[in-house]
């Protein structure tokens, strides 16, 4: 077999496996990327948005934040059905 051959396989293997974890380290923002500008995680998508421009609720006692009204409408469903749920059978046994 042709080592110039292999030596460029290998070259190219190396070049892709660092470009794809260079491209990972990049998909998760920053907590923060400057002043006023905090990052938070929609929990219905897990989409990073500035909390400036987030839509917040109040869910359960807990102050949440959300991507878009239709991230935060179906958040909300899903939580009234597992409220309902946990109303009508009562808390889980143990």
């Amino acid at each position: 077999m042709n080592w110039a051959f292999l030596k460029d396989v290998a070259r190219l293997m190396y070049d892709l496996l660092r470009e794809t974890i260079r491209i990972g380290r990049s998909a998760t923002p920053p907590r923060t990327i400057g002043p006023g500008t905090e990052m938070v995680k929609c929990p219905r998508c897990y989409t990073y948005v500035t909390i400036v421009s987030a839509l917040n609720a109040r869910i359960g006692g807990n102050s949440l934040h959300f991507c878009s009204k239709e991230c935060l409408e179906a958040y909300r469903r899903d939580y009234q059905d597992i409220d309902a749920a946990v109303l009508k059978d009562g808390p889980p046994k143990q």
